[in-house]
């Protein structure tokens, strides 16, 4: 790497601020990336951060999925990119 050219990083939050700091949701008792498993991490108060992954169907639908098919969560080999949300 060109020495002359550093690498330009925003911190878009404060961590020292967070109690917990989640991945998928809670996904340790409830599915990863979904509704129910948001809602339960929000019980334990206001100091966390949650990340969840954002994928796009065929269609252009924004939906909660870490994979890029469904395969592992689901059995079913379908790519999320080349299937239209309404046949999920």
């Amino acid at each position: 790497m060109n020495s002359d050219k550093k690498l330009a990083t925003t911190k878009l939050y404060d961590s020292s601020k967070f109690e917990i700091i989640v991945h998928r949701g809670h996904n340790l008792t409830t599915p990863e990336n979904s509704l129910v498993g948001v809602e339960e991490i929000c019980a334990f108060g206001e100091n966390f951060f949650i990340e969840v992954d954002v994928s796009l169907t065929q269609d252009n639908i924004p939906i909660l999925h870490h994979d890029l098919s469904l395969d592992r969560l689901c059995g079913d080999p379908r790519l999320l990119n080349n299937t239209n949300f309404d046949d999920l």
